[in-house]
């Protein structure tokens, strides 16, 4: 696929990211509210109420957003998902974005590494249209960090260069510096004391419209793995039209002090929702997700069924399951075999892909994870997620016990005789039905489909299992 080579955004954001993870970090001692004493009051009160005190220092972070992008006050808006990598020992910032344009996929990559920053732009991530570097979008990049920084780590301030000034009972004027940029920024605080306003005229020297200030509206606090930040921000341009919003963010997920992937363990990813003992958690996903030939693909199959079936088309999707016990937080989820450590993500069966004869081949295999500790690539693009299926600890745990005797037949056919293939979705459905849940009965997302989804619960049902 187009996303897998080497020079494809993905590929580049991922080798990035495990190099920055890479990065030794210490874990330094936990915030104290003392640590705050020399700054201006209206911060001291947001860092209180955002919950550093007595919580470690954060060192890192990473963030998935579903977003809306337009290039002007009257262009239409494209929906996108964000996944956004944050390093603050040496600030580093990491940004891959996809968005789709009149059905044609975008790919978006934002890099701020050792004090410089690029932004590139490509049409089905192959052609370039935008490709910018050097002292300007280094300079604007420098805002938009500083912007990270105190919505989503506001603690980081205590261990950057910031300096801060208060204006009046609502507003501070706030500096940052690195690698010999100079920014600043108004922020503007509610009455409860929580950060709803950044502007900075700081972040236009790349502009190609000129001067203007930044502005980001911020709203919808919510506890993220004990750290209260705004889920929803907006992305304004004020200029001589007047402000109009060019993005809209909105949280998925977070995660903080992440450890380098090549480690066993991998970071929890919290849902400002927050998660409770005994619960399982049902994700949509958009078929192919991130990856446009199979974004390309699902639509051309869905288009053909649907012509077949002379029905209107939908949105095909794929699931994948949450679930958190008191032992720990898990996964379930069909993917690809992407190498031989099955083990690190909790791999409890493999299959063929296409033909049974194909799967002596990697590439012609699926896996099966029970991943303790795991997250869902592109959760950040979940539609009408999470769906609460189960507060009942013993359905978690029925969950994870069957996992290791789930049939695995060739995905893509129907060898169970199910009117359905065997895919991803058969392999959540199978394990809910098994386990007791009702999966028969779970809603899709509006005007959408799950492909193989009967399969599992038709072949759950039946007594013994077709093996």
């Amino acid at each position: 696929m187009f996303d897998r080579r080497a020079g494809s955004f993905r590929s580049r954001f991922a080798r990035d990211r495990r190099t920055l993870l890479s990065r030794p970090e210490g874990a330094g001692p936990l915030v104290t509210d003392a640590d705050l004493g020399h700054l201006p009051l209206l911060v001291q009160t947001y860092l209180r109420r955002s919950g550093v005190v007595d919580r470690p220092h954060v060192h890192n972070l990473r963030v998935t957003f579903a977003a809306q992008m337009r290039s002007s006050a009257t262009a239409p808006w494209m929906r996108a998902t964000a996944t956004q990598y944050e390093f603050f020992g040496s600030p580093a910032r990491l940004f891959h974005m996809t968005a789709t344009r009149a059905g044609i996929p975008m790919d978006v990559l934002h890099e701020y590494v050792d004090g410089a920053a690029t932004f590139q732009v490509r049409v089905a991530g192959v052609v370039p249209v935008v490709d910018e570097s050097g002292p300007a979008i280094t300079h604007d990049e420098t805002v938009t960090v500083m912007n990270d920084v105190l919505v989503l780590a506001p603690a980081a301030v205590l261990d950057l260069p910031f300096q801060f000034e208060t204006i009046d009972d609502r507003s501070v004027h706030a500096t940052f510096e690195n690698a010999g940029f100079v920014v600043a920024a108004t922020l503007v605080f509610d009455v409860d004391g929580d950060l709803v306003g950044f502007n900075s005229a700081d972040r236009a020297h790349n502009r190609k419209a000129g001067a203007a200030v930044w502005s980001t509206p911020l709203s919808h606090y919510a506890d993220v793995d004990g750290i209260r930040v705004a889920t929803h921000g907006d992305a304004n341009w004020i200029d001589s039209t007047g402000e109009w919003t060019y993005g809209r963010f909105v949280i998925r997920s977070l995660a903080y002090n992440l450890e380098p992937e090549s480690r066993t363990a991998s970071p929890v990813e919290t849902t400002p929702a927050g998660d409770g003992l005994g619960t399982v958690d049902l994700y949509w996903i958009p078929l192919g997700a991130g990856a446009h030939v199979v974004q390309f693909s699902g639509r051309l199959f869905e288009w053909l069924t649907a012509m077949v079936g002379r029905r209107p088309r939908a949105d095909l999707y794929h699931s994948a399951l949450v679930i958190d016990l008191p032992e720990g937080h898990f996964v379930v989820e069909q993917a690809p075999v992407p190498d031989a450590y099955g083990e690190r993500r909790g791999v409890v069966a493999e299959g063929p892909v296409g033909l049974r004869s194909a799967g002596r081949f990697r590439i012609f295999r699926y896996e099966i994870r029970r991943w303790r500790g795991g997250t869902i690539p592109d959760v950040g693009t979940a539609v009408a997620s999470p769906v609460r299926v189960s507060t009942d600890v013993e359905v978690a745990r029925r969950i994870l016990d069957v996992l290791p005797s789930i049939p695995t037949p060739v995905w893509g056919r129907d060898e169970f005789e199910t009117g359905e293939m065997w895919n991803s979705n058969s392999v959540i459905a199978w394990s809910l039905a098994a386990s007791g849940v009702a999966a028969e009965g779970l809603p899709f997302p509006s005007g959408g489909r799950a492909p193989g989804w009967n399969a599992g619960v038709v072949v759950a049902g039946r007594s013994p299992a077709p093996v």
